[in-house]
């Protein structure tokens, strides 16, 4: 995996400075296909992204009320991944005859990609479209801006699954999210569910070989060479 200059400085400062490695820089590169890998385990063995999409689709109607404009929705993908959990949006959506367009956001152009594709397979009817974006770092505001002004429709920012719990300053990031949304926005916020009673279950769910690659595939990165 290569990263670009200024992120070898993120890392390295990161490193430096708070001895760890930004969650965000495992998702880079072909980690995308490594990622989507995990997501489909978890999925097949109804670990935590089963029971956060079971609540979400429990409470679906009250979600998608709020909006006085039932006939189209911009679904804001921040924190993308492979787009599975958006799909569940997305499909439930389609049912209720509402227009949606998908904006795929995240760091990794590998990630954007997959779901993009994903969401084409399952939904071929749905436009899409992409922002590449470190949103821990750069503003969001003025790119969800031109979304609504191009569709007209309000934006529901969705950031799904357990990803609060990887952004260095989650309060910041916040802040992002909410500084790049208007009165008839509204910001969904998952996490990855498991019964805190059940600690085995967390521990057998993040302890594979699989997701223990992952979070170790820096020592493999490639720095550029200085100029």
């Amino acid at each position: 995996m290569d990263l670009s200059e200024k992120q070898q400085y993120e890392l390295l400062a990161a490193i430096s400075a708070r001895s760890e490695i930004p969650v965000k820089f495992a998702y880079l590169g072909n980690r995308a296909k490594k990622w989507d890998e995990i997501y489909h385990q978890w999925e097949e063995k109804d670990l935590v992204t089963e029971e956060e999409m079971g609540l979400l689709l429990f409470h679906i109607d009250g979600i998608l009320n709020v909006f006085s404009n039932p006939g189209g929705i911009n679904l804001i993908d921040l924190g993308c991944g492979n787009g599975m959990p958006a799909i569940y949006l997305l499909k439930e959506l389609a049912e209720r005859n509402i227009n949606a367009t998908y904006l795929a956001v995240d760091i990794s152009p590998a990630m954007i990609e997959l779901a993009l594709n994903n969401v084409k397979n399952s939904l071929p009817g749905v436009k899409t479209e992409s922002l590449l974006i470190d949103f821990e770092k750069e503003s969001l505001a003025d790119h969800l801006l031109a979304v609504k002004q191009r569709s007209m429709l309000p934006n529901l920012l969705i950031n799904l699954g357990n990803t609060l719990g990887n952004y260095i300053n989650a309060s910041r990031t916040l802040t992002n999210f909410l500084e790049a949304m208007t009165l008839e926005d509204y910001l969904l916020i998952g996490n990855g569910l498991s019964n805190d009673l059940n600690t085995q279950k967390i521990i057998d769910t993040y302890n594979v070989p699989i997701i223990i690659d992952l979070v170790t595939g820096l020592t493999h990165t490639h720095f550029l060479p200085n100029k």
